[in-house]
């Protein structure tokens, strides 16, 4: 055999190695990618377009099941996993409900002045009445001046305190009217019984009731209403 020959026998057995070779790597590939496409085609299917929420999209999916039922499947897991985490956290909200409002009548002074944390609307008259019945003395101002300064009405006005550093008013809402003249008459008239940090959650207590559903939410996420 010619060397001619033998080279061009040669060349024909490497193309149709290199031929054979491309093929295989071709339909390897296609079908190693195949779960991959099968996927990204489901979740494209399953997700709303343009136009829809989720929510409409899962209803319009409802009307048609025999063309979505994969994805029907993921949907109601997910409507059951919303249903799961609604039911949490409303447990968590009455749980927190229940420690963070105040019952009854207050002790000491609400009898005195006839509050009760039933009755929030009347009960924030009464105390709003006393801030400017009521004098302190320089040594109670200044301790006032202490508790007050730590509490805020920023769920109304949105001042960061319900008095200035002086103790003047800084918000002019009844809701801190009520904290004020609260703070006043127990610095006053119940200031051996009670610590500063008492008077102010006697405040932080009002508080809740005057803003009860952002005071829970604050507890449910804190554990504490400040």
């Amino acid at each position: 055999m010619k060397r001619d020959e033998l080279i061009l026998y040669g060349l024909l057995v490497i193309v149709i190695v290199g031929f054979f070779f491309t093929l295989n790597s071709y339909f390897s590939n296609k079908t190693v990618n195949q779960p991959l496409l099968g996927a990204a085609e489901l979740s494209s299917k399953c997700t709303a377009p343009p136009g829809y929420s989720q929510e409409q999209w899962t209803e319009h999916m409802g009307h048609h099941p025999d063309q979505y039922a994969e994805c029907l499947g993921t949907a109601v897991q997910q409507q059951q996993q919303q249903q799961q985490t609604t039911q949490l956290n409303d447990a968590k909200f009455a749980e927190a409900m229940e420690k963070a409002i105040p019952k009854g009548v207050p002790d000491k002074y609400g009898s005195e002045l006839g509050v009760s944390f039933e009755d929030p609307v009347n009960s924030m008259q009464v105390l709003g009445s006393l801030e400017d019945q009521i004098p302190l003395s320089d040594s109670e101002l200044k301790r006032y001046i202490s508790i007050a300064s730590k509490i805020s009405c920023e769920f109304c006005c949105g001042a960061q305190s319900i008095i200035d550093r002086k103790g003047n008013p800084a918000c002019g809402c009844a809701h801190s009217g009520a904290m004020r003249g609260l703070g006043k008459y127990l610095v006053k008239n119940h200031g051996s019984e009670y610590t500063d940090d008492q008077i102010l959650g006697e405040l932080q207590k009002w508080k809740t009731m005057f803003f009860p559903r952002e005071m829970v939410k604050r507890f449910a996420e804190n554990g504490r209403v400040w």
